[in-house]
């Protein structure tokens, strides 16, 4: 008798476990975005959240990608430079995914070239007036 109930009580204690963690996944998903759970804890999780050109968007990426979103919300650049900045986030979005698919790795000499041509685009006043960014927080800022 006491095995029957040793082996029920096993159960239901599996039967809980497995419940709780499969409520924890479920709550990465359906944390709002803006709160501070949703952007520290489940920001480095790599749960799939969604399928962008048949490849797995994780939830990280997904919370960093709307960061990005919300930034471009709060400049005061006119709207065709604001679409320029998006057009410009979806093609560095395209490259990084061929990118990772090839298995390159972006090196720092790569990162500071990129920063040098982006501070002589058109946008450079407007851009450094705006994230104040130096090359040191354009290397954090792209992690």
């Amino acid at each position: 008798m006491s095995k029957k109930i040793k082996a029920k009580t096993k159960k239901r204690i599996w039967i809980l476990i497995l419940t709780l963690v499969l409520l924890f996944i479920l709550q990465a998903y359906v944390l709002p975005v803006s709160s501070v759970l949703g952007k520290k804890l489940f920001r480095y999780i790599p749960l799939p959240a969604m399928f962008v050109n048949s490849e797995v968007v994780t939830l990280g990426e997904y919370f960093s990608r709307f960061d990005v979103s919300e930034q471009v919300k709060k400049t005061k650049l006119n709207k065709e430079q604001k679409q320029q900045l998006i057009n410009q986030l979806v093609l560095n979005g395209i490259a990084d995914s061929l990118v990772s698919a090839k298995g390159i790795v972006v090196s720092d000499k790569d990162v500071d070239s990129a920063y040098e041509l982006l501070k002589e685009t058109t946008q450079k006043p407007e851009l450094a007036h705006e994230y104040k960014l130096s090359v040191g927080q354009f290397k954090d800022w792209l992690v």
